[in-house]
């Protein structure tokens, strides 16, 4: 179970993500490491193609407009959320 902190929870409501999307995140999503310990977890176009498959039309939908959407973990806290707005390298 991943534990949330509040610097989180804040930034999950500022930034207007859904809880769902933050669970599809950790469920379906793409860990890549920060090299400060931190892993950043995405959509990249692989999953996104798997959960076409895998989803309903109607969850893969409601989720299409939050893949720019990542969530950054460490120790197994989840640090922060938010849209990407450049790309993340692998």
């Amino acid at each position: 179970m991943t534990f949330l902190t509040q610097h989180a929870t804040v930034r999950q409501q500022q930034r207007g993500i859904p809880q769902y999307v933050v669970e599809s995140l950790m469920n379906h999503g793409k860990a890549n490491y920060d090299h400060h310990g931190a892993e950043i977890i995405t959509f990249p176009k692989m999953v996104r193609n798997r959960l076409k498959k895998v989803l309903p039309k109607q969850d893969y939908v409601k989720l299409e407009s939050h893949f720019d959407c990542y969530a950054v973990m460490r120790d197994g806290r989840l640090i922060t959320v938010g849209h990407r707005t450049k790309r993340i390298k692998d």
